[in-house]
């Protein structure tokens, strides 16, 4: 090769050093390291959900397998029962598949094919009114049920449903996987949200609030939004003004409780510092055609002001100021609250509205309430064999006072139905209870005679007991409930020894398989149930005395002996049972609500009701949140008997020391 093109080629190969500009380097490298930070970080942040989503699985796992330890265990233990335990066995798993017939009667899914239909074409009927669908269908849902029904809601209408929104409390979607009918479509067009913390809102339920604020104002006049409510929504449903934070609001609340004023007098004011409750989200989403669908656990069926009435014309905003007037906050609040609580609600021209004030574009419909769930417990208990009466579906009031009425009325109809007093003076005491008040036509139908009683009466009501704080405790009002009957049950058949003739139990469940902050749905309750523990107190207290003093007179004459060892082993063991015994008195939990810690050492825990899994989720999943009272009457060998001593006063005052005077 000549060296002439050689030379010139390795002049070709030859590169020019590139000039680096240390500032720009400078610059690149942060940048990078900043990329890389983000990275990680990312990384991390999934590598933490995925680790807790796996030990949430685990727990629920290690919770089955528990459970299922637990049934076998149970199992054995009921195969050595006494006849007499055998019945108590028997009338706790009747009861118990009453209450579940209940709950599966308002499951979102059986109510969906049974009050919503479609054609699979266009039309869809709601009840007995048919609407045309256009690939025109908006959603939004707010609620435990909402994650079911809404996901149904889509399967149904397939490619109708344009965009969804459900709203839902935290660890909801994570338990999706354990339920596979709650999973929506893989294409699905629903955004699900967790938001609340710890029974509370969050800024994450504003957030999405004003996303769907936002979404509901682009709605057109052919546009239909489907609007979902159901139990639990107040924590969920909660976007104040921008104005307002959402602490300004809950701090206005909270006052107001603490000031004793009343449900109405706070949820008033509550709406009138949102803007989606009150109906304000039926005026964003206008001119759309709205539909409401609601699955009611509130008693007495008050649907225009469920979940706040976000769809219903709230025709007492302007109130709100007086209220807080009335309870002397008004003046103490600051300028912002005070500019939204004066605030006129947006301008709705007069033919938006029916002339009872409601809008003329929204349709309410109530697909699952209490009297459903009590026709459904019905039912069941007819296929028992039992006579069945449906009571009052709206049972409000304290726990104590629900539980002294239920208490006089069960009593009270024994004694009519055995002749001891008449049917017109049960009337005359039960007509103006707050609780359990009765009309003449169903004192009529609770008395058929005696011997049409078939193999018991079985009385269902449903409602909601004014709820306690529970935060330091572990329990419930259903729970509460149960045991406080159980005294007032064993009074009245002291009082009138009649009733001893009578198995009458009551089982008082939450069909969201969680009363309170327990785990479990609700309890047994029967009159040996509280004074039972009393007794049991007494005598293992008397027991420890007595091995105390033999143990201790066998160690100074025989101190190295069997005997000896074996009486000090029988006295060590009682202690620890009485120091069990003594945490648990019914006086002593009642009074720190941690009624729950009693219930799971007594029987096993066989008086404790669960539905399902005990994730918190009932066996057919969620549906109303709301309490069911279930009593159980029939002629049979009382099952336990306590001879104490016999009073009428209050149970808590004496009781305790009754038991310990008795022989």
């Amino acid at each position: 090769m000549p060296a002439k093109s050689k030379k010139k080629k390795d002049k070709r190969r030859k590169k020019k050093e590139k000039v680096i500009d240390a500032e720009k380097q400078e610059i690149r490298d942060k940048k990078l390291r900043e990329a890389k930070k983000r990275r990680d970080e990312i990384i991390n942040k999934i590598k933490f959900s995925l680790n807790t989503k796996f030990k949430e699985r685990m727990k629920v796992k290690e919770a089955d397998l528990k459970k299922e330890t637990k049934l076998r265990e149970k199992e054995i233990r009921d195969q050595k029962k006494s006849p007499n335990e055998r019945k108590m066995s028997e009338i706790r798993r009747d009861m118990k598949t009453i209450i579940e017939a209940g709950v599966e009667k308002v499951n979102a899914s059986t109510v969906l094919l049974n009050k919503i239909k479609f054609d699979g074409k266009s039309t869809l009927t709601v009840q007995d009114t048919k609407y045309k669908l256009q690939y025109n269908v908006h959603m939004i849902g707010w609620g435990k049920e909402a994650i079911m029904l809404g996901g149904a809601f889509e399967k149904l209408i397939g490619k109708h449903l344009k965009k969804g929104w459900l709203i839902v409390p935290r660890k909801t979607i994570f338990n999706m996987w354990n339920y596979p009918s709650w999973l929506p479509k893989l294409d699905t067009r629903i955004t699900y949200a967790e938001v609340g913390t710890d029974g509370k809102p969050d800024e994450k339920s504003v957030e999405i609030g004003r996303k769907i604020v936002e979404y509901c104002r682009g709605l057109m006049k052919n546009d239909i939004l489907f609007v979902i409510l159901s139990g639990g929504t107040d924590d969920l449903l909660c976007c104040p003004p921008k104005t307002i934070s959402v602490k300004d609001k809950l701090d206005v609340l909270a006052t107001l409780k603490a000031s004793n004023a009343t449900c109405k007098d706070i949820n008033v004011v509550r709406n009138k510092l949102s803007i989606l409750r009150g109906g304000y989200l039926a005026r964003f989403a206008y001119p759309a055609k709205v539909i409401t669908l609601i699955m009611s656990d509130t008693p007495g069926d008050t649907i225009t002001e469920f979940a706040g009435g976000p769809t219903t014309n709230d025709t007492r905003h302007y109130l709100a100021p007086s209220i807080l007037r009335r309870y002397k906050i008004y003046d103490k609040l600051s300028n912002n609250v005070k500019e939204v609580l004066e605030k006129k609600a947006p301008d709705i021209m007069d033919p938006l509205l029916y002339e009872n004030k409601e809008f003329n574009f929204v349709d309410i419909y109530e697909i699952a309430n209490i009297p459903e769930a009590i026709e459904g417990m019905s039912e069941a208990a007819f296929k028992l064999g039992l006579v069945s009466i449906k009571l009052n579906p709206s049972v409000s009031g304290s726990v104590r006072e629900i539980s002294r009425e239920y208490a006089k009325m069960a009593s009270l109809l024994i004694l009519a139905v055995e002749g001891k007093i008449t049917k017109l003076e049960m009337y005359e005491s039960m007509k103006e209870s707050n609780v359990m008040y009765l009309t003449e036509k169903k004192v009529h139908e609770i008395f058929p005679s005696k011997e049409k009683w078939g193999l018991g009466l079985c009385l269902l009501m449903g409602g909601r007991p004014d709820v306690e704080d529970y935060e330091n405790g572990d329990g419930g009002p259903n729970q509460e409930l149960a045991l406080y009957f159980s005294f007032d049950w064993y009074l009245r058949t002291k009082q009138y020894p009649i009733l001893n003739e009578y198995v009458v139990w009551i089982l008082a469940g939450s069909t969201s398989g969680r009363d309170g902050n327990s785990q479990v749905a609700g309890a047994y309750g029967y009159s040996s149930l509280g004074p039972g523990v009393y007794k049991r107190f007494k005598e293992v207290s008397r027991a420890y005395e007595e091995a105390k003093v033999k143990s201790k007179n066998l160690e100074k004459l025989q101190p190295d002996s069997v005997e000896t060892k074996e009486a000090v082993k029988i006295c060590t063991d009682l202690k620890i049972e009485m120091d069990k015994l003594s945490v648990i008195m019914p006086d002593r939990v009642l009074m720190k609500h941690n009624v729950n810690s009693m219930y799971l050492n007594i029987n096993d825990g066989d008086e404790l009701l669960e539905l399902g899994t005990g994730t918190g989720y009932t066996y057919t999943n969620t549906y109303i949140i709301m309490n069911i009272k279930t009593w159980y009457f029939t002629r049979y060998t009382v099952l336990a008997s306590i001879d104490v001593y016999q009073t009428d006063f209050h149970p808590f005052e004496i009781l305790y020391d009754a038991i310990h005077r008795s022989d």
